[in-house]
């Protein structure tokens, strides 16, 4: 047997041509290419050619053309797993929790943020990874806000890491992305306890690029400065909806478009006075979803919480409209979706550890899901891929 060992093979005037093509053991390594209107006669398995009269491309197998297609793949800002952070057995925690939406069952651990216990923060996801929104940090003689972004790859269990900072310190906050772009309505700045300083209800939005770590850049105004609201997006807008500006209870909303910064654009009006919500949408489609909440109908009398699901057309402004009901009432509950079901987690009625479950395009009334570890009041939420 011969052996031949070839390091390189040049010619320096112009490009090597194997016009017969070139066969190793008898199979073929380089494939003849052709560009043609007319498909070319008695092809080889394996060579291409480029339909200029079409702009298509095929390759010979089995002894014929077969057109190659492209498939493009549209970012997500959601996933089959979801994320709570934020509570756990009623006090501020470092704990991530996770469970698999397409199944019903209870949430288990998936592994721990970097910044210690926090509270009243924020999340959202790109799909590939979920972040943490700044948020209280528990410091042992108690609550101080921060601005740090942190994140977690959504399909491998494992700790968050520090990905760079908002602008500024803060709290209550709420965001979500198009895949790509992570844009975030900051809810109160300032010190922990400073709900009756009107100064504090700031309305800015800050934006990273979720595919590089790096600090937030200012992005834009809310119409109205508020913390405690919620969201809901696809791949073009983002919708604010509802909140608390001290002392009122608010039903409006406002979008944002990800990919133009400014200031955010009146939406409509939910269908009651509504804050500490959960936020869901909007799947394979264009529903939104605005969960529970605690209602002050005019923002006179006593308040309560509420059970009620409302949905939006995200593309289309316009006000909210009622939809079905979840388990019992509800508040400082977190929300997600993948493309066809919300859940709603945290708190229902005297339980705080429920998983609840609506279908997107229809918003018809929660089922029961599964249970979070154990209580999850305050609970935030976003979803990734589990692959």
């Amino acid at each position: 047997m011969s052996t031949l060992k070839v390091d390189s093979i040049r010619n320096y005037d112009s490009a090597v041509d194997f016009s017969q093509g070139m066969k190793v053991g008898g199979l073929d390594i380089v494939q003849n290419y052709t560009e043609s209107g007319s498909e070319p006669s008695s092809p080889s398995n394996g060579d291409y050619w480029w339909d200029t009269g079409n702009d298509k491309l095929y390759r010979c197998m089995d002894g014929e053309f077969k057109e190659l297609g492209i498939t493009s793949v549209a970012p997500h800002n959601y996933g089959d797993r979801a994320f709570q952070i934020g509570y756990k057995n009623g006090s501020q925690s470092s704990d991530i929790s996770y469970w698999s939406m397409t199944s019903a069952g209870n949430a288990a651990d998936f592994g721990d943020l970097s910044s210690g216990t926090v509270y009243k923060t924020g999340c959202c996801s790109d799909g590939t990874y979920a972040f943490r929104l700044a948020g209280q940090n528990y410091t042992g003689s108690g609550f101080v806000l921060d601005n740090e972004i942190e994140r977690w790859a959504t399909a491998t269990l494992g700790n968050a890491s520090d990905f760079g900072d908002l602008t500024s310190v803060s709290m209550n906050n709420h965001g979500d992305t198009n895949g790509s772009r992570a844009v975030i309505s900051k809810g109160r700045v300032g010190s922990a306890s400073s709900s009756s300083d009107q100064s504090n209800y700031t309305g800015q939005f800050d934006y990273f690029s979720t595919a590089t770590a790096g600090n937030a850049t200012d992005f834009g105004d809310d119409d109205i400065g508020r913390d405690q609201s919620t969201c809901c997006a696809n791949a073009t807008r983002m919708v604010s909806m509802g909140g608390y500006r001290d002392p009122n209870y608010l039903k409006v909303m406002d979008y944002i478009t990800f990919d133009t910064t400014g200031n955010a654009v009146s939406f409509g009006d939910l269908t009651q006075e509504n804050h500490i919500a959960a936020g869901a949408g909007t799947g394979a489609g264009q529903r939104g979803l605005h969960m529970g909440g605690l209602n002050k109908p005019g923002n006179t009398g006593s308040s309560s919480y509420v059970n009620r699901i409302e949905y939006i057309d995200v593309d289309t402004a316009g006000n909210a409209t009622d939809g079905g009901d979840l388990l019992d009432v509800a508040g400082y509950g977190g929300g997600c979706n993948n493309a066809t079901v919300a859940h709603h987690f945290g708190r229902s009625g005297s339980s705080y550890d429920v998983i609840q479950q609506t279908v997107l395009a229809t918003a018809a009334n929660a089922t029961d899901f599964g249970d979070l570890i154990g209580n999850g009041d305050l609970s935030f939420g976003a979803s990734g891929a589990a692959s």
